[in-house]
């Protein structure tokens, strides 16, 4: 659950650099002062991890990208996003295949 507790409203982005194929709910978008959003992954097992063994572990990283966006926005805008200095949030993740 990602929740907006600062006093302008964001523009956030999700990005990993896991082994296996990890896919998010949303991706990306808006969040409103004081507004939630879950985050659901999606976890998909490729050739990748296929030769990881029944038992293995994968150390990742997933990072929210976000930057303060104008009151107005209501919509997640890539082109502002690459201009404007952005803030990360990396979260460890351990995958138990």
């Amino acid at each position: 659950m990602e929740t907006d507790i600062s006093t302008a409203q964001d523009g956030c982005e999700i990005s990993t650099d896991a082994v296996c194929m990890l896919n998010a709910i949303p991706t990306r978008g808006v969040l409103h002062i004081g507004e939630q959003q879950p985050i659901v992954f999606f976890m998909f097992h490729d050739e990748r991890t296929q030769g990881l063994g029944r038992r293995a572990k994968a150390h990742s990283h997933i990072a929210i990208d976000y930057v303060f966006a104008e009151p107005s926005a209501s919509y997640f805008d890539k082109t502002v996003f690459g201009l404007v200095e952005n803030k990360r949030h990396v979260l460890q993740a351990v995958f138990d295949y």
